[in-house]
């Protein structure tokens, strides 16, 4: 359990928070489309460094998430799995983190898939954690 090493279960605590603001917002329809990737890459993020944390690792100050699963992989092999939804997130810790720089563009979809994309990531985690 994340108890072997309680911070883990901060970080795992604080992607949650992230993942439930997405959904929220997400109920807002297009209102708030352009923040939402953040908060669904942050949760990604977070759920990462819970991991890594739980196996007593160094947190990299970095926000790639290519980078943590890496990390993740060298202690299971089962996080090659998540590729496709870490790629789809990674822009997105720098995309939408000041004014000028909001993705509007993204559809209702996109945005709705990028939330499944960070679940995918929080779920595989918390599973992994036995939580």
């Amino acid at each position: 359990f994340c108890m072997k090493n309680s911070n883990c279960f901060d970080w795992l605590n604080f992607a949650q928070k992230d993942f439930d603001v997405c959904k929220d917002l997400l109920t807002h329809k297009e209102r708030y489309i352009g923040i939402i990737p953040y908060h669904a890459q942050q949760s990604a993020e977070k759920a990462l460094k819970a991991f890594l944390k739980f196996h007593e690792k160094e947190i990299p100050k970095t926000h790639n998430l290519q980078y943590l699963l890496k990390d993740c992989f060298f202690i299971d092999t089962t996080f090659a799995q998540l590729q496709k939804e870490a790629l789809a997130l990674n822009p997105f810790s720098t995309q939408t983190r000041y004014p000028d720089d909001l993705n509007i563009t993204l559809t209702y979809d996109e945005t709705h898939k990028l939330i499944q994309s960070a679940e995918k990531i929080l779920m595989f985690v918390t599973k992994k954690l036995n939580l």
